[in-house]
């Protein structure tokens, strides 16, 4: 079985539609991934997709062609006898293709499509046709894409009807068919609109049979590669060629056969009915595809918890879970601009609790980031009892003030502020700090960053003085600014490096105390993409924190091909191993630590090979695995799971 996606931005959709993927298929096959002329994101994402992925091909056309040629070109790279070919702005579900496979039983048959909401008239709970334009069908308040995919595979009786025509978006094709009828006509339609009317004809004047899989349902999100107005014009353009081709009256009548087949005029009746009286699931015990899920984070963002909880949500929204998280509406702005590649749909930004108290009441699993935000979750809890909570403990957070202060007492009542509450960590670290001062269980799921953003270099360091980069936070005591502010200066009087800071500007207050009576390059506060870039460009990256709870900017560093000094203290020893990928210190002995930069700033050869060591342990840590460690999580709380605190699966580079 060869897959074909073709894409062309709209990076959210294909994320989902690939991780949809991943779930569902289990026959062996090859994913072959077209990127006709995608930007800068996508493309990153889809070279991290078929660089750690086995059996993906990916195609590249710098300049985009147009759907045909590329889904020609697609199909072209392949062998299977079958060969899907997938809109990127689908989400697949369940046994979807064994479904669609069982009906293209039958040499004849050499087409097959499923349901949808948007689709013609393949069309579910109606085909909507207004103005000449297809209007999808949106979901009712409290569905999800799986609840409408089940309800369709208990509704339909499958008759495999036979149609003249098949909606393009999501196509089983028989590939010795496709070939003899010469493939999709890219002269004429170049960037599809009508491709598939064509094929179809063509299919049909050959003898060849066309089949709706009326038992399987995929959702189409029709893309967001082109705006309204330009795909209504597409449209019509691809509808007149197809009248000049065939002639009007052919092309209206084959039309109205399509919409006029007693199978599928039946089925939209028997869903419309249904869906009348079916309830989606309760809130209780849903399957993974069905779960809703959301994340409190009312904080500023832009730091690597909140990083991680919303790249991790993201992944499990990726995963056909619902999952979203919520922000007050002061913050927008911030999180908007520190994730321009997210949909905004992946926040939920409210005015007051009392709304998100309303809001969370439609989750299955409400999920507190900071201790601050378990308050907030003991009183939705209180509110709306068949909540579930759990808390994704970032760190030890009674550490982050001094004993005795509100702060730290509210701190210290977060763990058991919540009856019944599931915490997770990412580390052995936090776990071991929460379970043996609170007596409370902490599963463990697996650590995760952001590899579209965080990757090697394109091309070779070539730079003459070896670069050295560090992040600087004065207002955080526990990343220690001012010592390793002191080493770097003091390995700069010993060694010819070049030194790049990152997370200060120059005019905050904290800064101007620091030693500065060293040569540097202060960047300011970054946002994610620029941090890479520094990362990218740097030789070494140095942090000389009194502790880290797991370090996510080193195990970042370490993506993009830093060899890494690291505080020895905490949770790093979830991927830090001294003298294999790093060097492990201890800050207080800043004697130690200039020397062991000094190290890796004269020995080329051990710099260079603690490079290569640290990309291949941080491509062990993708938001796809991290979410599916969550969301095992999550439904072991719904099933009342009271086993042994669970281990997660170990990060894998390949799925």
């Amino acid at each position: 079985m060869d897959i074909v996606v073709c894409v062309h931005d709209a990076l959210d959709d294909v994320r989902a539609c690939i991780g949809a993927l991943w779930r569902t298929v289990r026959r062996p096959g090859r994913l072959i991934l077209v990127d006709d002329g995608s930007g800068p994101g996508t493309r990153a994402y889809l070279e991290s997709v078929a660089a750690r992925t086995a059996n993906v091909i990916l195609v590249r056309h710098e300049l985009a062609r147009g759907y045909t040629a590329a889904a020609n070109a697609g199909v072209g790279r392949g062998s299977a006898p079958f060969v899907v070919l997938l809109n990127s702005d689908t989400v697949v579900l369940g046994d979807w293709l064994e479904r669609c496979l069982r009906a293209a039983r039958g040499r004849r048959v050499a087409a097959v499509g499923p349901m949808s909401n948007a689709a013609s008239w393949q069309s579910l709970p109606e085909p909507r046709l207004e103005a000449g334009r297809w209007i999808p069908n949106d979901l009712p308040p409290g569905w999800s894409v799986a609840e409408m995919a089940k309800l369709v595979a208990a509704v339909a009786v499958p008759h495999h009807p036979r149609v003249p025509l098949l909606n393009g978006f999501c196509l089983v094709l028989r590939r010795a068919a496709f070939e003899r009828v010469g493939g999709l006509d890219e002269v004429a339609f170049p960037v599809g609109y009508g491709e598939e009317n064509d094929l179809c004809i063509r299919l049909g004047r050959a003898g060849f049979e066309l089949v709706v899989c009326d038992d399987a349902y995929v959702w189409h999100g029709k893309s967001r590669s082109f705006t309204a107005e330009r795909a209504a014009r597409l449209a019509h353009e691809g509808g007149r060629t197809l009248e000049q081709r065939y002639g009007k009256q052919l092309v209206s009548r084959l039309a109205r056969r399509t919409r006029d087949t007693a199978a599928l005029r039946d089925l939209r009746r028997a869903v419309a009915s249904a869906m009348e009286t079916w309830r989606p699931s309760s809130p209780v015990g849903p399957a993974a595809a069905e779960m809703r899920v959301l994340f409190l984070l009312p904080v500023k963002g832009g730091a690597g918890g909140a990083h991680s909880v919303v790249q991790e949500a993201r992944a499990i929204h990726a995963m056909s879970a619902f999952a979203q998280v919520a922000v007050p509406e002061a913050f927008r702005a911030n999180y908007l601009a520190a994730y321009p590649d997210y949909s905004s749909a992946t926040f939920h930004f409210y005015e007051t609790e009392s709304a998100l108290r309303d809001y969370a009441a439609t989750f299955h699993v409400v999920v507190a980031t900071i201790f601050t935000s378990v308050e907030i979750l003991a009183r939705i809890v209180e509110e709306h009892p068949r909540v579930r909570p759990a808390y994704y403990v970032q760190d030890y957070e009674p550490m982050f003030a001094p004993e005795g202060t509100p702060a730290h007492e509210r701190a210290l009542a977060s763990y058991t502020l919540v009856p019944g509450i599931r915490a997770f960590a990412k580390t052995n670290w936090i776990r071991d700090m929460v379970t043996s001062r609170h007596g409370v269980r902490v599963d463990k799921v697996v650590a995760s960053i952001d590899h579209d953003i965080y990757r090697p270099p394109a091309a070779v360091r070539a730079a003459a003085v070896v670069r050295v980069c560090a992040m600087i936070r004065p207002s955080t005591p526990r990343r220690n600014a001012a010592g390793t502010m002191r080493v770097l200066a003091a390995t700069q009087r010993r060694r010819p490096i070049a030194v790049d800071l990152f997370g200060v500007r120059s005019s905050d207050r904290g800064f101007r105390r620091l030693e500065r009576g060293f040569a540097y390059t202060l960047h300011g506060r970054l946002q994610q993409r620029g941090v890479a870039e520094l990362l990218q460009a740097a030789d070494v990256f140095v942090d000389l924190s009194s502790y880290q709870a797991f370090g996510r900017t080193a195990l970042e560093a370490m993506a993009c091909g830093c060899a890494v000094v690291l505080t020895r203290h905490g949770g790093v020893d979830e991927y830090a191993r001294d003298g294999e990928n790093c060097l492990l210190v201890d800050p207080r002995d800043e004697g130690g630590c200039v020397e062991a930069l000094s190290r890796l700033a004269a020995d080329v050869a051990l710099r260079q090979r603690l490079q290569a060591a640290a990309v291949e342990t941080a491509r062990r840590f993708t938001t796809e695995a991290a979410a599916a460690s969550e969301l095992q999580v999550f439904r072991d709380l719904l099933a009342g799971d009271e086993n042994e605190i669970r281990e997660p699966s170990p990060p894998s580079t390949q799925r």
